[in-house]
C-alpha cells in the first residue's frame, strides 16, 4: 500500500515537472502580451539587464561603507580568554640552610584567564569625519553610476526599437512595392507574349522585378538583425518577440523643455562624478595629513586568571584603565608620497570638470539643431511625397492616353516609392536625434513612470 502511494506521488510530481517545462514559455509569452510597446520593452529590459542589477548591488554596498564609517564613533569591546589542563603543576624546589626545604607550585595545571577590554578612539585630527564623508561621497558616487546605468539602458533599448521599427516598416513599404510591381511584370509579360508591348520594356520590368527582390532580401534581413538585438536586451527569444505597437512617425519621447544650462549640468552624471573625485581627492589628501598627528584613545581592561602567588589556584580579577597616545614619527616619506599623488588626482578631475563644464552646452546646443535640421527635412520629405503621389496620378494619365511608355511610367512610380521610404529614413533620424538631445541633457523622465 504504502509502495503504491508513493508510485502515485511520484508520476503526480513527474505529471506537474512537464505541465511547467511546457507551459511556462507559453504562460510567459501570454504575460506580455501580442504586442508591446516602447515603454513595455524597457522595463522589460530593466528586469533583465545585469549591468542594473551590478550597479544596484554597488549601490547597497555604499550604504552598508557609511555604517561601517559610522561604527568608528563607537567603542570598541574585545572578549578574549584562554584555558587549558596540564598534566602536573610547575614547582620550584628551594632549599634554604640548613634545615628548610619545601616545593613551591609556581603554576597551576589548568591555567584559566579571560580579559574583557574596551578601547575608545578620543581624537583623530580629522580622520574619522573625514572617512565617513568619503563614504557617503562614495554612496552619492554609487548612485550616479545606478541613475547613469538606468538612463544608458533606456537609450539602448529606445535606439535598438526604433531600429526594428524602421526595419519592419521599410520591409512592409519595400513587399508592397514587390507585390505591386510583380502584378504589373506579368501584365507586361502577357502584353508582351502578345507582342504588344517591346522586348526592351519587358527586359527593363524584368530587372527591375529582381532588384526589388533582392531589396526585400535586404529589408527582411535588416529586419531580423534588429529582431534579434531588440530580444538581445529584453532576455527572450526573438520567436517570442511581441508585435512593437508604435510607429516610426510617432511622437515617442518628451524633450526637455527648458535650456538652462545649470539645469542641464545638474543632471549630467558624468560632471558630477568628476566633481565626486575632486572631493575624494581632497578627503583622502586630508587624511594623509592628519597621519602626522598623534591618536589618542581611552582604553579599559577586566580580567580575570588564575596563577598568582601565594595561592595559584585562586582566581583573581584585576581592572586596569589608562590613555594611549599613538604618533607615528617616520614612515619613509610614504604620507608625503600619498598626498602628492591624491592633490594630482585632484587636479586632474579639476581639468575633466572644467572640460566638461565646455562642452556639455556644446552638445546640447549641437543636439538641439540636428533636430530643428531633422524636422525640416522631414517636411521637406513630406512635401515631396506630396508632389511625388500627385506626378503619379498625373503620370497615369498620360499613360493612359498613350503620351507616355510603361518604363517612363514606372519610373515615376518608382520615385514614388523611394520619397515614402526616404521619408521614413528622415523620421528615423529625427527619432535618433531626439535620443541624441534626452543623452547629452540627461532628460528621462520616462523612467520614474517605471517605479
Amino acid at each position: 500500500m504504502r509502495h503504491r502511494i508513493v508510485s502515485g506521488f511520484a508520476k503526480f510530481c513527474l505529471i506537474i515537472f512537464f505541465v511547467i517545462y511546457f507551459l511556462a514559455p507559453l504562460a510567459h509569452s501570454q504575460s506580455i502580451g501580442e504586442s508591446m510597446n516602447l515603454m513595455e520593452a524597457v522595463k522589460l529590459a530593466f528586469a533583465a539587464d545585469n549591468n542594473l542589477k551590478a550597479a544596484r548591488a554597488n549601490l547597497s554596498a555604499s550604504e552598508a561603507a557609511i555604517k561601517s564609517a559610522k561604527a568608528a564613533y563607537f567603542p570598541k569591546l574585545l572578549l578574549t580568554g584562554s584555558y587549558s589542563r596540564m598534566s602536573k603543576a610547575n614547582e620550584l624546589e628551594l632549599s634554604i640552610p640548613p634545615i628548610i626545604e619545601r616545593n613551591i607550585e609556581i603554576g597551576t595545571d589548568i591555567p584559566f584567564y579571560a580579559n574583557l577590554g574596551m578601547s575608545y578612539e578620543l581624537y583623530s585630527f580629522g580622520r574619522r569625519p573625514s572617512i565617513a564623508r568619503i563614504s557617503r561621497s562614495e554612496k552619492k558616487s554609487s548612485e550616479l553610476g545606478y541613475r547613469y546605468a538606468r538612463k544608458e539602458l533606456f537609450d539602448t533599448v529606445a535606439r535598438a526599437y526604433l531600429t526594428t521599427l524602421f526595419a519592419g516598416e521599410s520591409l512592409d513599404l519595400i513587399e508592397a512595392e514587390t507585390d505591386r510591381f510583380t502584378r504589373i511584370h506579368q501584365l507586361i509579360e502577357s502584353r508582351y507574349n502578345q507582342e504588344i508591348t517591346p522586348e526592351f520594356d519587358f527586359l527593363q520590368a524584368r530587372l527591375r522585378l529582381e532588384h526589388y527582390k533582392l531589396a526585400v532580401l535586404e529589408a527582411a534581413n535588416n529586419f531580423e538583425i534588429a529582431s534579434l538585438n531588440l530580444a538581445r536586451f529584453l532576455n527572450m527569444p526573438v520567436d517570442q518577440l511581441p508585435k512593437l505597437e508604435e510607429r516610426i512617425g510617432d511622437s515617442l519621447f518628451s524633450l526637455p523643455q527648458s535650456t538652462d544650462q545649470s539645469e542641464i549640468l545638474s543632471r549630467r552624471e558624468d560632471l558630477n562624478q568628476s566633481r565626486i573625485v575632486t572631493d575624494l581627492a581632497s578627503l583622502a589628501a586630508k587624511i594623509n595629513k592628519s597621519a602626522y598627528f598623534p591618536s589618542v584613545s581611552l582604553f579599559g581592561a577586566y580580567d580575570l586568571r588564575n596563577g598568582y602567588q601565594p595561592d595559584v589556584g585562586k582566581v583573581e580579577e584585576n581592572y586596569s584603565v589608562g590613555i594611549n597616545l599613538n604618533w607615528l614619527l617616520f614612515d619613509g616619506f610614504a604620507r608625503r608620497a600619498e598626498i602628492s599623488r591624491q592633490t594630482y588626482i585632484q587636479k586632474a578631475s579639476g581639468y575633466l570638470t572644467d572640460d566638461l563644464m565646455l562642452t556639455i552646452p556644446f552638445q546640447v546646443n549641437s543636439s538641439q539643431l540636428a533636430i530643428v535640421n531633422s524636422r525640416t527635412r522631414i517636411d521637406v520629405g513630406e512635401e515631396a511625397l506630396e508632389l511625388a503621389r500627385k506626378a503619379m496620378i498625373i503620370a497615369q494619365t498620360r499613360y493612359d492616353l498613350g503620351d507616355i511608355t510603361m518604363i517612363e511610367l514606372l519610373d515615376i512610380e518608382n520615385q514614388r516609392s523611394e520619397s515614402e521610404l526616404g521619408l521614413l529614413k528622415l523620421q528615423y533620424q529625427y527619432n535618433l536625434s531626439q535620443l541624441n538631445l534626452k543623452l547629452v541633457s540627461s532628460f528621462y523622465p520616462e523612467i520614474e513612470l517605471l517605479y
